[in-house]
């Protein structure tokens, strides 16, 4: 017999398909100095919608935010190297400035994930 609190969300169908939060920051850290792996930035908001815990809409929000902020930094970091500002290490400084600023908000979306998957975890039992 299992203990239930009536008012306890249930976990919904989907939500079996969302996979642990550290898989989608893997490919973020090690192919975010690449313009192309942007679409990574998304995953974690769209894990957080498909795990349906307390933060969904603020994982989302981070998510939309961090690809905001790479964008913005990108083009300012562009714009700083064709005024001639920007040469020799300053510039990879900057582009690991970018990547650290894009990655931070996504950090919080892990954590705020894993807690939520380790609170599942702990009920299921």
């Amino acid at each position: 017999m299992r203990y239930r609190i009536v008012d306890e969300p249930s976990d919904p169908i989907y939500s079996r398909f969302a996979l642990p939060p550290i898989w989608f920051l893997m490919p973020v850290t090690i192919l975010g100095a690449f313009s192309w792996s942007m679409f990574f930035w998304l995953l974690p908001g769209l894990n957080g919608l498909v795990l349906a815990g307390r933060h969904r809409w603020r994982d989302v929000g981070l998510s939309v935010l961090a690809l905001v902020i790479h964008l913005a930094g990108m083009i300012a970091v562009f714009a700083l190297r064709e005024q001639g500002m920007l040469t020799g290490i300053w510039r990879q400084y900057a582009y690991d400035l970018v990547l650290v600023l894009t990655v931070t908000p996504l950090v919080k979306v892990m954590m705020d994930q894993q807690a939520t998957v380790e609170m599942r975890r702990i009920l299921r039992r």
